[in-house]
């Protein structure tokens, strides 16, 4: 009996020890990288356990969530992937992640990083704690500085020896409705110190897709399109800011465009101001037609509607606006539906008659059904620029961003971006003939590229992160202008987890 004993238990015992050759799991242990860490040499540090001290292999991966992981990309240094020494007591070792490679030139509040090792068997993955990565190069784009929760941004500046003001309106639902917000900065974008609801032409319609612009006089114009239960109209309002009291006054909402039954709808209006003059376009539906409209106030109200476009169409034009450095010129861009497809077109008048306008002008090139459309427009002082989405070039996947530069003359293009993937919401500004800075919005980031023009030909610097979020947060349609000299940019972005208004500056 006592033999029979002793026989089970060695046999447990070597089974516990392992007489089956089964091999302890190795294992990890991650020392969390404290905050912020950027660039493509970010250290981790980790402890390599495993109690035959056998030779390992390592897998690694980051997250921007921690939930969805992806493979890390090893950058110059450390200790590796494969080889890595071990021991019971734990060896010690580093992993150098190239987190530009991975996360490119942006800025994430939390990452983490993962790793799993197998030695003849294979460990559980052993996750860090979150870390910040700030790879954004802020020198040249500032960090994003946020005016308040919003969308549809849109942006004007007044700059004068004495004072400059930074002017950004945009949409905030309230309580259902949608109304129009400005919000107003006189230290060149580094704070906002007021917000206020502009007033509403009717009380409980909704007010939204804003623009804004500044007169000569310090001015301010804004446009909007109200919504009604039977009706769609385009309404502004004036005001001015004391910066010493902190306060804006406005004028009373006026209707821009004549409509007044629903049988017209009139939407997406823009504003400029040439010297004290405002010159609001928008588009108009009547009977299932589109057509461009616009309205002149030279300091006695607007009158009546012109139209501006020579056909009508079945799909929204959504029209721009743009006038020349010397605001005696005035191009507006438009999409036409040809039945299968967008095209670009364009009309202009001048400061001697801001209302005569010619023949409508084709402006993008494309002979087949690559839908040129969401244009923007800019202008230098006798050359204007049309940037809009495409999709012609078979060589990439998704949308280009292709610009077109001229005059009634005649337009030429060029492809200001064909990476792969999908480039859509252009935006443009140009500081002068030959010179420009194209937007656009691109895998959840806001892109830009500067443009120069020299000896008949565009040449484009290197692709530019504006936005510092990242991650997946939506980004949208961007809103620019030129404060100093140099491009100042407004945005959407939901990186908080609620939609939210943006600013950021580029230096020189």
């Amino acid at each position: 009996m006592r033999g029979s004993l002793v026989f089970f238990i060695v046999l447990f015992l070597s089974l516990l020890l392992g007489c089956g050759k089964e091999h302890p799991v190795p294992r990890v242990e991650i020392t969390t990288p404290t905050s912020p860490k950027a660039g493509d040499a970010v250290i981790i540090s980790y402890i390599l356990y495993d109690l035959e001290g056998r030779l390992a292999t390592l897998e690694v991966e980051y997250s921007i969530d921690g939930l969805t992981w992806k493979n890390a990309t090893e950058g110059a240094g450390g200790d590796g992937k494969t080889n890595l020494s071990s021991a019971g007591r734990g060896k010690a070792h580093s992993f150098v992640w190239n987190s530009v490679a991975d996360l490119g030139y942006a800025n994430y509040d939390a990452v983490y990083i993962r790793m799993r090792p197998t030695t003849k068997r294979t460990g559980d993955w052993a996750k860090s704690g979150s870390f910040s990565i700030q790879n954004h190069p802020l020198g040249k784009w500032s960090s994003n500085i946020y005016i308040g929760e919003g969308y549809e941004p849109a942006l004007a500046v007044f700059e004068t020896i004495a004072s400059s003001r930074i002017y950004v309106v945009f949409t905030r639902s309230d309580s259902g409705d949608k109304n129009v917000y400005i919000a107003v900065s006189t230290d060149g974008g580094n704070s906002f110190e007021k917000t206020e609801k502009v007033p509403e032409a009717t009380i409980g319609a909704n007010q939204h897709r804003p623009s804004v612009t500044v007169a000569s006089s310090g001015t301010f114009y804004i446009v909007y399109q109200e919504n009604t239960a039977t009706d769609s109209s385009v309404w502004c309002v004036s005001g001015t800011y004391d910066s010493g009291n902190k306060t804006f006054t406005f004028g009373p909402p006026l209707q821009v465009d004549d409509d007044t039954t629903g049988a017209y709808r009139s939407e997406s209006p823009k504003v400029v101001a040439a010297g004290t003059t405002v010159i609001v376009v928008w588009q108009n539906l009547s009977s299932g037609n589109w057509s461009v409209v616009m309205d002149v106030d030279n300091g006695s109200g607007f009158g009546t509607d012109t139209v501006v476009s020579d056909a009508v169409v079945t799909q929204a034009p959504e029209p721009v606006d743009t006038l020349n450095l010397g605001v005696s010129e005035l191009y507006i861009f438009w999409n036409r539906y040809n039945g299968s497809d967008y095209d670009v077109y364009c009309d202009h008048s001048n400061s001697s008659n801001w209302r005569a306008f010619g023949t409508d002008i084709r402006v993008d090139k494309d002979t087949g059904t690559a839908n040129a459309q969401r244009v923007a427009a800019s202008a230098g002082s006798s050359r204007f620029f049309a940037l809009f989405e495409d999709s012609r070039n078979a060589t990439t996947s998704g949308l280009d961003i292709v610009l077109c530069f001229g005059d009634a003359s005649g337009f030429s293009e060029s492809t200001l971006s064909s990476d792969a993937g999908e480039q859509t919401s252009p935006v443009v500004v140009a500081t002068d003939d030959n010179t420009l800075f194209g937007f656009y919005l691109h895998s959840d980031g806001l892109y830009c590229r500067k443009g120069v023009y020299s000896l008949g030909s565009w040449t484009y610097e290197s692709v530019e992160r504006v936005d510092d979020a990242g991650g997946s947060a939506a980004k949208s349609k961007a809103d620019v202008a030129l404060y100093a000299g140099v491009p100042v940019a407004v945005f959407g972005d939901n990186r908080s987890g609620t939609s939210a208004v943006y600013l950021t500056k580029r230096s020189m």
